[in-house]
């Protein structure tokens, strides 16, 4: 039977807020987007499928390695696109392991099918599938997908994973082969940069342009607008301004206040403030943050303000729940903020400290762009369990490049009560947050916790478990000496006792294993045909 579904030629990557030329896709082209891990995938092909007609999906691993790592939100979106908005689903793979996946045996096998009806192809393949160290073989690989792309109208998406600089250096000088480099950098799990390296379209051919992206409400990516202007070094007005120049801030902190201080503006959230004034001239802008979600957002609205008005402005930022560690009062300084106000100063402390900062001017030295300051986070992209050796060895890396850069780090130490199982005590914590790491070994449960000062252990360890401390362990020992820590890391290294990682993985209460609602048994795993090299 004749397939007589009309297939849109319109291509687009379906990022909201994009330019049309830097997401359109044409047809008869090739296009690769890079990226170290995999955080993004979810939402890229969740965007891509609602924005397109039934694509196809060609998954260079199995079911398994395609949803390994994602959380349970993501791996339950990612299912969806498969199941439902994906017209064809296929992981190309050798079931005996005999030889392992390549760009070139992949498209050897897809002419075997001869698609001839005009399809966006979207390929998840690792970044070892293309020979990134050989430019010759890389150029004669891409020329041939470039060639069967145009020969039968179809539109080809790369999205490559893994070690990626090898191949995106590689990849631009291949330009004359792909119609569009990209690639995403995580800034964290909600947060991406993505960079465009060069992109065409029917329109037109851009350039070096860089967008803030995030997730909206249905979980789709979209660009947050970071005009260029924003930098630094764009000139600004400096007035001294009025001690008692107008507030601006959202519902929640005008309810504490506002019965004490004269409130200009009042909105509903921190993205009004930034929509709402096209100038502010000099006032005291007061953000919001309720969760350490947020702070991506708002160290990128801070860097705007203050970029734009200099010292005109007071930015504070009120913690309205005890959420940011050290790490994230020393971003959003570093943005441009001039105070952060912690969750344990009362409303009406709240009221006297605001107006003191009203009377004072306190100038940072910002970073030279946005993206420097977002990438100069200090984040981690380690989470959950770890086998003993991994765990010494990650936070070990972790605290040697994070050495010299003030951020404070903390290993605990838990002993299970009595009568109670390791398993069983591991089933009680729930890591949520990149950087934070779990092992067992030594009869011991071990947590690091990243970036976290001395003091707000207690806070850490409350969002970490269960239940209490007291309930959940018979003791606990908090190390916070650097020199402490590395010794109990060498103890940790040389173990070989503990829970193997998918065991632990599974414990975890906050696992996406074990929640896990995407079925990947229902996802056949197909080889296109039996892998075999051609000399």
């Amino acid at each position: 039977m004749l397939d007589t579904d009309t297939e849109s030629t319109s291509r687009s990557l379906g990022i909201a807020d994009i330019p049309s030329y830097g997401s359109e896709m044409t047809v008869g082209s090739v296009y690769l987007c890079l990226s170290a891990g995999k955080k993004h995938l979810s939402a890229l092909v969740s965007s891509i499928c609602k924005r397109n007609d039934s694509p196809d999906f060609i998954g260079l691993c199995t079911p398994d390695e395609l949803f390994r790592g994602l959380n349970s939100d993501a791996s339950q979106l990612l299912d969806q696109c498969l199941q439902k908005q994906c017209k064809r689903v296929h992981f190309w793979h050798d079931p005996e392991e005999i030889t392992s996946g390549s760009v070139g045996s992949l498209l050897r096998d897809l002419k075997k099918l001869a698609p001839t009806k005009p399809r966006l192809y979207i390929i998840f393949v690792k970044a070892t599938s293309f020979p990134g160290k050989q430019q010759k073989k890389l150029n004669k690989v891409l020329g041939k997908w470039q060639a069967w792309a145009r020969q039968y109208q179809h539109t080809v998406l790369f999205l490559c994973h893994g070690s990626e600089k090898t191949i995106e250096t590689a990849a631009l000088h291949a330009n004359n082969l792909l119609s569009g480099l990209s690639s995403v950098y995580a800034l964290d799990t909600h947060h991406y940069r993505y960079f465009i390296h060069h992109w065409n379209s029917d329109a037109k051919v851009i350039a070096d342009q860089e967008f803030l992206l995030t997730t909206n409400s249905e979980a789709n990516l979209k660009a947050i607008d970071i005009p260029r202007e924003h930098t630094a070094d764009s000139g600004a007005a400096f007035n001294t301004g009025s001690a008692h120049s107008e507030i601006v801030t959202t519902t929640s902190v005008a309810s504490e206040i506002s019965s004490e201080l004269d409130i200009g503006t009042v909105v509903a959230s921190n993205n009004l403030i930034m929509n709402s004034f096209d100038e502010l001239h000099s006032a005291t802008v007061i953000l919001a943050c309720s969760s350490p979600t947020e702070v991506v957002e708002l160290a990128t609205m801070t860097y705007q303000l203050r970029s734009k008005y200099r010292q005109n402005i007071k930015i504070l930022i009120r913690e309205n729940v005890q959420c940011l560690r050290y790490a994230d009062e020393q971003f959003l300084l570093k943005a441009g903020a001039t105070q952060i106000i912690p969750y344990i100063i009362t409303s009406t402390r709240l009221v006297s400290l605001i107006d003191a900062i009203r009377n004072i001017n306190v100038v940072r030295q910002l970073p030279p762009t946005l993206y420097g300051l977002l990438e100069s986070r200090q984040t981690s992209n380690y989470r959950g369990y770890a086998d003993s050796f991994v765990f010494a060895s990650s936070v070990t890396k972790t605290m040697d490049s994070q050495r010299y850069s003030g951020v404070e780090h903390i290993l605990v130490r838990f002993e299970p009560l009595r009568g109670i199982s390791l398993e069983q005590s591991l089933n009680l914590c729930s890591i949520k947050r990149d950087g934070d790491l779990i092992t067992v070994c030594r009869g011991f449960i071990y947590i690091f916790l990243h970036a976290c000062r001395l003091n707000d252990v207690a806070v850490a360890l409350r969002n970490s478990l269960v239940l209490p401390v007291q309930d959940a362990f018979g003791s606990q020992s908090i190390i916070h000496d650097p020199d402490d820590i590395a010794a109990e890391l060498e103890l940790i290294d040389l173990s070989t006792d503990g829970i193997p990682m998918d065991i632990g993985q599974k414990l975890l209460a906050s696992n996406p294993e074990k929640s896990q609602t995407n079925k990947t048994k229902d996802l056949i795993a197909v080889p296109l045909a039996t892998p075999y090299v051609i000399e």
